[in-house]
């Protein structure tokens, strides 16, 4: 049972992060890509403090009632980080602040 909601839970927040993903390339925010690539790569790090529980300072025990819980959560947090960078990068110029070694094309009007 564990391994069925382990495998669901993977396979939810691949295909998850794969509709983001393909959302920001349909309008072309290649710098929100890329911070989605990176947020991803940081998902299980931030995950697991959300599916384990601690038992003692050296000890983990995983909590299976938690896990799809968790991975509701980090999607909604990617969902947020995801509008913050939209915000940034087509309202203001804030995100010339922040990357500003990263050159982005002037749309053409």
């Amino acid at each position: 049972m564990l391994v069925i909601t382990f495998f669901f839970s993977l396979s939810s927040i691949a295909i998850i992060a794969f509709l983001d993903v393909l959302y920001c390339l349909c309008f072309h925010s290649y710098f929100i890509v890329i911070a989605s690539v990176f947020l991803l790569l940081l998902l299980p790090k931030i995950a697991s403090f959300l599916n384990f529980c601690v038992s003692s300072p050296t000890q983990f025990v995983f909590v299976p009632h938690h896990f799809f819980f968790s991975l509701v959560t980090m999607h909604i947090l990617f969902i947020i980080i995801l509008l913050v960078f939209s915000f940034l990068y087509y309202f203001t110029n804030a995100y010339k602040i922040l990357f500003f070694s990263v050159s982005t094309p002037e749309k053409l009007t």
